[in-house]
């Protein structure tokens, strides 16, 4: 997937992964060469500090990903918890509590772009809420 968001924020300065990068490319542009030792030639190119180098193909990423996306548990209370119910169920719910991936954009799985080629970008989009509910049920 293309990271756009990546590749304009490092255009920018301000993508963290790229911060590092950045500087050793600045410090080689005032003349230390030994700056650049620690950063790979991958790294030099996407986070380019000249725009005549900055090319978009250097931000397309595996969007190979593992997501935890619910888990739910829910508990009959006791009767003598609840006097006057016939049952009493309390549940908790997250979801979108885990995700393992080595994609740098915000979410593997958002893409503002789908066409019938295949191909797919990750343009300043949200990834999916994690969040938390919850419910007690209660028959009388």
């Amino acid at each position: 997937m293309l990271n756009g968001t990546g590749f304009q924020n490092a255009g920018l300065g301000i993508w963290q992964p790229c911060f590092a990068a950045q500087k050793a490319l600045r410090a080689a542009a005032a003349g230390d060469a030994s700056a650049l030792a620690s950063v790979n030639a991958q790294d030099r190119m996407r986070c380019s500090i000249v725009a005549a180098q900055r090319d978009y193909s250097y931000w397309v990423e595996s969007a190979d990903f593992f997501k935890l996306r619910s888990v739910s548990v829910s508990y009959e209370v006791p009767k003598r918890f609840a006097p006057g119910a016939r049952n009493m169920t309390v549940s908790l719910a997250g979801r979108n509590l885990f995700v393992n991936t080595d994609y740098t954009g915000s979410d593997p799985e958002t893409a503002d772009q789908r066409t019938s080629t295949f191909s797919r970008r990750d343009y300043y989009n949200f990834s999916t809420y994690r969040t938390f509910l919850f419910s007690v049920r209660t028959s009388f």
